[in-house]
């Protein structure tokens, strides 16, 4: 029975020993005072110490009662911010060549690092007694800082790494909770002028994974973006178009239209999707909007010559034709219309010698620009010149002639 009872109490003795937390104080210490040393000479650091102070320290950080120590976690941070200022100098000395990889890892573990710091620091022991405030002030200005880095990586990869891109964005939206960032109030998200760009780097790299729905809705948060704002709207509507949201895509080009009035690629897409749609009151309204803004802009008068011809407005559209094709003179499609409009007009009117002289003169140009376009120039010229009593000239063309 007696040996019964020291078995037990052996037992008992082992369990208490596995369950009581590892004692490694003695070794976070060590790590503080071998990164110290590393350290004493400021302008000649000694990383083969600094690299000890981190292994040592990296053990302490993952168990034991220095885990649960705010100054492991300000250790760790140290040793990184010191590989951080080395990466910063080597960059200058490099012409600003540097593992970006590299360093984007080194702000995150700073962040986190002192983040675990101030968290420790900032949580009532067992008693519910608060620990003295030691950490912060020498560590909040430099976590916050290298969270802003966090932002910049999120950029850097979201076309060439979207997965790592999105850690780094995740990583700098959830960080802004941290007890670290306490009393900032440009660090919370609701504050935070850069979020409408981080909400752009998300979508760039949600695309670039195939997730158009989560991209579509990044999209969204990101119109507000100073940078971005304008390129989100015009690839929202890009997207809507895309899925046959006619809808929505028109609302975009509206929006666009009004916020940018700098920018004509709103207007024209909208008054393309207004012509499309045959709402040609309001593509007009929009078109005479976009030659006040834009006057040099062919694509309004482009559209002006559609509609007209639409309408059988066939002199107005010839005159909105031409303006068009002298403003953008490689834009051929227009002189197209131009003699298009001159041969509907001159349907009705086939006395009119001067405009018959006109109409063969506007596919003159036509084919001159458009050499390679006979199958519309060539049967028109045909009868031009026959009916403009050129036969010799007519020959030419005569092989175009569909009729009998």
């Amino acid at each position: 029975m007696k040996k019964l009872l020291i078995a037990c109490a052996l037992l008992a003795a082992m369990t208490a020993n596995a369950q009581k937390p590892l004692n490694n104080k003695s070794q976070m210490n060590k790590a503080e005072s071998t990164m110290q040393e590393a350290m004493k000479d400021p302008k000649n650091i000694n990383y083969e110490k600094l690299a000890e102070a981190e292994e040592l320290i990296s053990s302490c950080m993952k168990e034991g009662v220095a885990k649960d120590m705010p100054k492991t976690w300000f250790v760790a941070g140290r040793i990184e911010t010191i590989k951080m200022n080395k990466m910063l100098t080597d960059r200058v000395a490099n012409d600003g060549k540097m593992d970006y990889d590299a360093f984007f890892e080194n702000q995150d573990k700073i962040v986190k690092y002192f983040s675990e710091c101030d968290r420790l620091e900032h949580t009532p022991d067992a008693k519910g007694k608060m620990p003295k405030e030691e950490y912060r002030p020498q560590i909040q200005q430099t976590a916050k800082q290298c969270r802003a880095n966090l932002r910049i990586a999120g950029g850097q990869n979201a076309t060439k790494d979207p997965e790592k891109a999105i850690y780094y964005i995740n990583a700098y939206k959830e960080s802004a909770g941290n007890t670290i960032f306490a009393g900032m109030e440009d660090v919370k998200l609701e504050n935070d002028p850069e979020m409408p760009d981080v909400a752009y780097y998300l979508a760039t790299a949600l695309r670039k994974k195939g997730d158009m729905d989560g991209y579509a809705a990044a999209l969204q948060d990101a119109l507000k973006s100073k940078q971005y704002g304008k390129g989100a709207l015009g690839e929202l509507a890009t997207y809507y178009t895309q899925k046959g949201d006619k809808a929505n895509a028109l609302k975009c080009y509206k929006e666009g239209f009004d916020k940018y009035p700098d920018e004509p690629i709103f207007g024209r897409m909208l008054m393309s999707s207004q012509f499309n749609a045959e709402d040609y009151e309001g593509c007009m309204q929009t078109v005479e909007k976009m030659k006040a803004q834009f006057p040099d802009d062919d694509v309004a008068y482009s559209i002006e010559g559609h509609i007209n011809f639409k309408n059988k407005k066939y002199a107005e559209a010839k005159a909105a034709y031409k303006t068009a094709y002298e403003k953008n003179p490689e834009a051929t499609n227009n002189l197209q219309g131009a003699a298009q409009a001159a041969w509907m007009q001159l349907s009705t009117d086939n006395k009119n010698k001067e405009l018959l002289k006109e109409t063969l003169e506007l596919y003159k140009q036509f084919e001159a620009a458009a050499p390679d376009q006979g199958s519309v120039w060539g049967e028109a010229l045909y009868i031009l010149y026959t009916n403009s009593q050129q036969p010799n000239q007519a020959k030419a063309y005569k092989k175009y002639y569909s009729g009998k």
